[in-house]
């Protein structure tokens, strides 16, 4: 085989992207995971050269996995340069290519997956004819299966995501240019309609799957959250507890995906359902403000009503404390999404927040959700559970007491809480900067 020779890149070859999320079994670090500025196999890191290109080319999993062991955090949460995915995609065009006859189980995909946008799997997939490729890379995280042809791209939705196994089409001009490994881009389809409520399925070119329920003229939107695992609560410190104690850190798995609102529950939507409190209707005020003043009893009467209007076998409630966590981190790992401080123009924090702002009106965390963790403080399903630390082990799909007379509270802006800090109130209070986020599930019906 001729010796391939690696290339020089600088730093103007680099592309940037936006913040990733993490897929079934990865996790990337924060805003400063999604940037292609570190140039692999190349003079990088001090003039240094990272010989990635000739175990890449070759499929040397031993030889990738010392190139990216020996670079420890200098490549974590990198993507490979443009120039480098090129080179690949000319190599993987010769029929005698690794990539060709690659399994699932080889660990290259694990290995590389956090290292490729989505559109440059879908590069690589069209340069080997195998579409294949992205479920091998865990792409989409929410598809059974991809297909492929001339021109275009097929995701079928997996049946706990929706219930029904849908195609979800991609052009192959779009899919060259996203960035996420999440993105995926098709357009809305009804999947649900009765009259007086529908559901929505898209796909967006940043954040992937987006559910829209409208009900009478309101709407919720909803992301989906696919399975994984994250550290939960923080090291132990010497600050002042605000509630439960919010450590030791430990790793916890989602073990099934869900869909969450991207912003807390409405007035307007709340008001379109009648519930055990007054209904509010076209009347309120204020439709696009979080809906506050409502007790945990009084939110779980209302999501029950909620699934009278839902397709057989979806469930409606409110996330437990983990779920909650899991989606305000997005993959990151310092007290909020973007970084360890407050960040004004990123949630409204501070004197100036008060009173509860329209939702969305603040930029989306890296999976598309609004407001988390600044906003309103938002009821948990669960009440608080003591954390415990298993040496490396990860805590399946906890939840906390939920026959207690106390729920957990996570976010608010008074004291300004991040992604794990905690707090508990009894079930039956309420408070004007209170509200709720939805969660809704599809659960297939056992015969």
């Amino acid at each position: 085989m001729k010796r391939l020779v690696p290339i020089a890149l600088n730093h103007h070859q680099c592309r940037s992207r936006p913040p990733i999320r993490q897929g079934a079994s990865t996790s990337y670090g924060g805003l400063n995971a999604g940037k292609r500025s570190i140039c692999l196999d190349l003079a990088s890191a001090g003039g240094r050269r990272i010989a990635l290109w000739e175990p890449l080319a070759v499929g040397d999993a031993g030889g990738i996995e010392r190139a990216i062991s020996r670079e420890g955090a200098a490549l974590a949460g990198r993507l490979l340069p443009e120039s480098l995915v090129e080179r690949w995609c000319q190599a993987a065009a010769d029929p005698g290519h690794w990539l060709r006859t690659a399994q699932a189980d080889q660990p290259q995909f694990q290995m590389l997956t956090r290292m490729l946008s989505q559109g440059d799997v879908v590069r690589l997939a069209q340069a080997t004819g195998r579409p294949d490729l992205l479920r091998l890379f865990n792409r989409p995280g929410w598809s059974d299966h991809v297909e492929g042809g001339a021109d275009r791209f097929v995701a079928w939705t997996r049946p706990e995501v929706i219930g029904i196994t849908t195609p979800m089409w991609m052009t192959l001009d779009d899919a060259m240019g996203l960035e996420s490994p999440r993105a995926w881009i098709a357009p809305a389809e009804t999947i649900f309609d009765n009259g007086s409520t529908t559901l929505s399925l898209a796909a967006d070119g940043e954040f992937g799957l987006l559910l829209t329920m409208a009900h009478r003229g309101a709407e919720m939107r909803l992301r989906w959250m696919e399975p994984g695992e994250f550290l939960m609560g923080r090291q132990a410190d010497t600050s002042k507890p605000q509630g439960p104690l919010a450590w030791p850190q430990h790793s916890v798995a989602i073990g099934r995906g869900f869909w969450i609102a991207d912003s807390p529950c409405t007035s307007g939507f709340y008001g379109r359902l009648p519930t055990s409190a007054l209904m509010l209707g076209a009347e309120t005020p204020e439709p696009n403000r979080p809906m506050v003043g409502l007790n945990w009893l009084t939110v779980n009467d209302f999501l029950t009503r909620l699934v009278d209007i839902l397709p057989v076998g979806w469930t409606a409630s409110l996330p437990t404390e983990a779920e909650w966590e899991y989606a305000c981190r997005a993959g990151s790992s310092g007290r909020y999404w973007w970084g360890d401080r407050p960040a004004a123009d990123l949630a409204p924090f501070g004197l100036q927040a008060r009173q509860p702002r329209p939702v969305r009106a603040f930029p989306p965390n890296p999976w598309g959700l609004h407001d988390l963790p600044g906003a309103v403080r938002e009821w948990c399903l669960d009440d608080a559970r003591m954390y415990e630390d298993l040496r490396g082990l990860s805590v399946v799909d906890p939840v906390g007491p939920t026959e207690s007379d106390h729920a957990v509270i996570r976010g608010g802006l008074e004291r300004a809480f991040g992604s794990s800090d905690r707090d508990v109130h009894l079930k039956s209070d309420s408070a004007d900067n209170l509200g709720f986020r939805i969660c809704l599930r599809f659960r297939a019906e056992r015969s």
